[in-house]
């Protein structure tokens, strides 16, 4: 039924995009599952064509972000300091000597440097220390409890336990 009037159209069309959001949702995701190639044909297509454009909106909302974050910072030196202090006190019983060991051990292990997480090699200042179970979760900064994982795989463990990240990508 066609409005002659543009904006009660618009009113309208919004408002039954709002009354149907679920369905809608439920629509454009089965759509989706339907027509994978066509989709994902359509997203290639679409970045090739607006290349430029989404560059300059990942810069801005970089920008954006960064001077967010700048901002709570000035805004909360206490917790800033707070968190620092936090950090410090993790790595407090923590020494060269140990690190150095676990390092070493590892390249015994493995003949190079190697993630304990993936079991690939790790090139130079791509590594990290990992605990294996994390100080948040009531682990040390013991021998036992330390090993060298790529920075990126150390990153997707986050806080889980070693057989909780297993378990993880065992299912991806």
């Amino acid at each position: 039924m066609p409005y002659k009037d543009k904006q009660m159209e618009k009113k309208f069309q919004s408002r039954w995009r709002n009354e149907n959001s679920e369905d809608i949702k439920k629509y454009q995701k089965k759509y989706r599952q339907n027509n994978k190639d066509k989709v994902r044909e359509y997203n290639k297509k679409y970045i090739e064509d607006n290349r430029e454009e989404l560059r300059l909106k990942r810069i801005q909302y970089k920008e954006k972000r960064y001077a967010t974050k700048k901002e709570w910072r000035q805004n909360n030196p206490l917790k800033v300091k707070e968190y620092q202090h936090r950090r410090r006190t993790f790595a407090s019983d923590l020494n060269v000597g140990t690190v150095q060991m676990v390092y070493e051990d590892n390249i015994k292990k493995y003949g190079t440097l190697t993630c304990y997480l993936c079991l690939k090699p790790v090139n130079f200042k791509e590594d990290a220390l990992e605990h294996k179970t994390p100080l948040s979760r009531g682990g040390t900064n013991d021998y036992n409890n330390l090993a060298v994982s790529h920075r990126s795989c150390n990153c997707k463990k986050h806080d889980k336990t070693y057989e909780e990240y297993i378990a993880q990508n065992k299912e991806v």
